[in-house]
């Protein structure tokens, strides 16, 4: 199934990249940002995200991207490589109260890949975003999740290449429809035109 998942987003950014060669140069975009979600991912993957992502701005304030994000990260510095990880294991026989389990483990708790569309806003130094996509999540357990992620920012450019990227976006279970786990992510995206 993850397999497919990639065949399926390497295929969906074939034409963006086709797209842009017939429209001419297109600003190519990338961006680091660091993400901390609302509530813990499935699979206890963790809250903390960093991600590296690129976007080509086809027409009118009109884009196309992929990005990769790896989720889990601790960010105890004493210990970077482990996570304090907890799970409901069951319930209490005599109050019906949650019992937990928790162990540490090391390194991501999943790897992300999406793609998205978006558009931008371009009003000089300040420009806000929407965007739009799909997000194929693969867990330590070698169990995957799909979801459809939306949300919103800003980009502050200090100059015509360097900037500020703020966003919020949600990321909603394609599993059940009911699962929503928001984030806020900062970071630095550069333009290259």
């Amino acid at each position: 199934m993850r397999r497919s998942g990639f065949i399926f987003l390497v295929l969906l950014g074939l034409p963006v990249l086709g797209v842009a060669q017939e429209e001419g140069p297109s600003p190519l975009r990338a961006y680091l940002s660091y993400g901390n979600s609302f509530r813990g991912f499935p699979g206890n993957a963790g809250k903390h995200q960093f991600a590296t992502g690129g976007e080509l701005v086809l027409w009118k304030g009109f884009g196309a991207g992929l990005e990769l994000g790896a989720r889990g990260l601790s960010l105890n510095t004493s210990d970077a490589n482990q996570e304090l990880t907890c799970t409901q294991s069951g319930t209490s026989s005599g109050s019906g109260a949650p019992v937990f389990s928790c162990r540490e483990s090391s390194g991501p708790g999943a790897f992300t890949l999406s793609a998205n569309g978006s558009y931008n806003f371009p009003l000089g130094q300040f420009e806000p975003f929407v965007t739009a996509g799909y997000s194929l999540s693969a867990f330590k357990d070698n169990s995957t999740f799909h979801f459809m992620n939306y949300g919103g920012g800003i980009n502050y450019w200090f100059n015509s290449s360097t900037g500020l990227r703020l966003e919020v976006r949600d990321h909603l279970s394609l599993r059940n429809r009911q699962d929503h786990f928001p984030e806020f992510r900062v970071g630095m995206i550069f333009d290259f035109h």
